[in-house]
């Protein structure tokens, strides 16, 4: 049996919501929330993958910018691009049309901020 490599990825975000608001939408075990000031807050998570760190920052429910690990950013634009392929093939077979969106998504915009 192969033995796997114990790896821990690790994240920071600024989210620019008041961190009394953030904590309500956060759960305790994402991560650890520091206050910037009255209306941001930095979020401090890790994961076994950068997958389950890019669904850690989406539990936040708000918006947010990425301050590390940079190598996340593809992965990000992924997730969004899968999120909107699935929710245009559900609109199509809402009006009645069978198959996959044959438009390419918009390429989702994640902005990195600035260190």
């Amino acid at each position: 049996m192969q033995s796997r490599e114990n790896r821990c990825e690790h994240g920071r975000t600024v989210t620019r919501h008041p961190p009394d608001v953030i904590l309500a939408q956060v759960p305790p075990w994402c991560g650890v929330l520091e206050p910037l000031d009255d209306r941001s807050c930095v979020l401090r998570t890790g994961a076994e993958s950068l997958e389950a760190l890019v669904c850690q920052m989406m539990l936040t429910r708000t918006d947010f910018e990425i301050l590390e690990p940079r190598e996340i950013v593809p992965q990000v634009r992924e997730t969004a691009e899968r999120i909107y392929r699935a929710m245009s093939v559900r609109r199509k077979a809402r009006r009645g049309r069978a198959g996959v969106a044959s438009t390419s998504p918009p390429r989702a915009s994640t902005r990195l901020a600035s260190r």
